[in-house]
């Protein structure tokens, strides 16, 4: 309640503020806001790897629901989490250089302003959620793949239709019924659940598309127009029950809302946020629909890999991800050989990973003495397919003279 009060208070002297003033105090807040971030909790999950049913530990950096996800991903649900200290952004490299090799990697999440701040080293720079765009109306090709004709029999043989509408009443029930249970099946621990009051709100700007069955809504997700391209949001299944799923309830939204906003003239839909691993299956799904990656979140994991290990390697091969550098979104993709990658498995590895919007694709290979690739590529894939030893990103390099020079600034 005292919180409260504070925020109410000093949004009313805001107020009162001269204009000239009142900028200036905006910047200084958010300049303040930005500096509390810069001081982070570095916390330990531990547990066995699945694949080499080793020991691992990772240091991590993040928020609780994107830990959750992390932890999910390298160890599913059973592992151990403890606090390790507070640290600044700066000092993340002095943290991991006093492992004593306990910890196999590193994610520290921040904005991507602040990337200088943990210096030059090995590391990817993986993001919170990259988004993804389909063109309209979606080519002939994208909607006959096997993959969207078993969801488009699905809808007719079920006799799916839709409705769009603002109904205050329809929503309460979308939100209650559909989104909530559902997001909350599928993320479990990791989902970020929007708040009812700001849903609502949001309705102002959008619509809400239901998927019906006999006259009665089934599934149903949030198309908002704050952008100049209209974005899915917020899906969500009746009960969250997988039962639905085999009527078609989720390929109908995306088959609908493709149809809908095709229909009123827009040349672009967006699918919405998806993590950025390749395995994820909401990126995996998008893909079938012809989604092509546009964009990223401002937030992104920066990503080190600290020692080599069973564990480690699993971990890589089992987990491809997407990354950003200078402005372009790259995957990245891990492979384990005793023998050269002949050309037919690199063109699987090439279609299977690198999706529409990704630059290029480095595969990076655990293999002594890797040797060179001259004719192996195939001329689709020469200029976006790259292959590089994984010793090129293993381990980090701690600029100490970086983390002196910001440690003599914040104690002057």
């Amino acid at each position: 309640m005292r919180s409260n009060r504070k925020r109410i208070t000093i949004k009313a002297i805001s107020r009162r503020l001269p204009r000239s003033f009142r900028s200036l105090y905006t910047s200084l807040r958010f300049c303040l806001k930005w500096f509390r971030t810069l001081r982070v909790e570095f916390r330990v999950l531990e547990g066995q790897e699945p694949g080499s049913r080793s020991p691992l530990s990772i240091l991590c950096a993040a928020g609780e629901k994107d830990r959750n996800y992390l932890a999910g991903l390298a160890f599913g649900e059973d592992y151990r989490e403890r606090f390790l200290c507070r640290a600044w952004l700066w000092n993340a490299n002095r943290v991991s250089g006093k492992n004593d090799g306990r910890y196999a990697m590193m994610f520290v999440k921040i904005h991507k302003s602040q990337r200088w701040i943990l210096g030059s080293g090995n590391r990817f720079s993986i993001p919170d959620w990259v988004i993804g765009e389909v063109a309209l109306p979606v080519d002939s090709g994208s909607m006959t793949a096997e993959k969207v004709k078993s969801d488009t029999r699905r809808i007719r043989t079920n006799g799916l239709e839709y409705e769009v509408t603002r109904d205050i009443k329809r929503f309460d029930d979308f939100y209650h019924n559909m989104y909530l249970p559902h997001i909350l099946r599928v993320h479990g621990r990791s989902a970020f659940v929007t708040p009812y009051e700001l849903m609502r709100k949001r309705l102002e700007h959008c619509d809400l598309l239901l998927v019906m069955k006999q006259g009665e809504p089934i599934s149903g997700c949030m198309i908002s127009y704050f952008e100049a391209v209209p974005r899915m949001k917020s899906l969500g299944v009746r009960d969250g029950d997988p039962e639905y799923l085999k009527f078609g309830a989720t390929g109908a939204l995306y088959y609908f809302s493709l149809l809908y906003l095709e229909g009123k003239g827009f040349p672009w839909i967006g699918l919405g946020g998806s993590r950025a691993f390749l395995h994820d299956g909401v990126l995996r799904y998008k893909r079938k629909w012809a989604q092509k990656l546009v964009d990223s979140s401002p937030d992104i994991f920066e990503f080190r890999i600290l020692a080599d290990s069973n564990a480690t390697r699993s971990f890589l091969r089992s987990n491809p991800f997407i990354f950003k550098k200078r402005g372009s979104l790259y995957a990245a993709v891990f492979v384990d050989r005793e023998r050269p990658l002949d050309p037919k498995e690199l063109g699987r590895i090439g279609k299977e990973y690198l999706y529409p919007g990704l630059s290029k694709l480095y595969v990076y290979v655990f293999q002594q003495n890797l040797p060179e690739y001259p004719n192996t590529v195939s001329e689709e894939l020469s200029d976006r397919l790259v292959i590089q030893s994984a010793e090129k990103v293993m381990g980090g390099h701690y600029n100490s003279k970086m983390v002196t020079d910001l440690n003599i600034l914040l104690n002057a």
